[in-house]
């Protein structure tokens, strides 16, 4: 009987803990806007807050660029995590999206010097959304684009680009 409970309780933690449709992060890349299909994490470094709404569980939204084959950080956007003020935490004059919030990290405070930041921190892939939706899934990154651009890093640096067409 125990092991009928557990089983349930795990299959529906895991069946909904991206119940929504998440928001992807803006990037620029070989001239062109795209958003992410999955999102780099950030730097250890960097605070942040609860995202504002079920479209942003990791709580920050971040907008990034891919200049001479290295991804930088430009910006991320969150709420102020406690009620006490944080001198990392920037207060926006106008938030274009409420639900990822009305701060801004100050990155130069963390790194010495003003953004963009080179991502080195980041080894792993990230696939942009490039074209038009085919079908929307209401389930985390699961909506399916006219293409995929697979981009593979390496301590921050693009080392491999892969485009899938649907």
């Amino acid at each position: 009987m125990f092991k009928h409970i557990l089983m349930s309780v795990l299959l529906l933690s895991s069946a909904s803990t991206w119940a929504t449709g998440q928001m992807g992060e803006s990037i620029e890349f070989e001239g062109k806007n795209y958003y992410t299909h999955g999102f780099p994490p950030l730097d250890s470094k960097i605070p942040h807050g609860r995202g504002g709404c079920t479209a942003l569980w990791r709580g920050y939204l971040g907008s990034w660029v891919i200049a001479d084959r290295q991804l930088y950080l430009k910006q991320v956007i969150t709420h102020l995590p406690t009620a006490e003020p944080n001198p990392l935490f920037e207060k926006l004059e106008k938030s274009d999206n409420h639900c990822a919030g009305d701060y801004q990290i100050d990155l130069e405070k963390i790194y010495g010097h003003k953004a963009p930041i080179p991502a080195t921190w980041f080894t792993g892939y990230l696939a942009l959304n490039d074209g038009e939706r085919l079908e929307y899934v209401h389930m985390g990154f699961a909506s399916t684009y006219e293409r995929n651009i697979l981009l593979h890093f390496k301590n921050g640096r693009l080392t491999q680009k892969t485009v899938t067409d649907n």
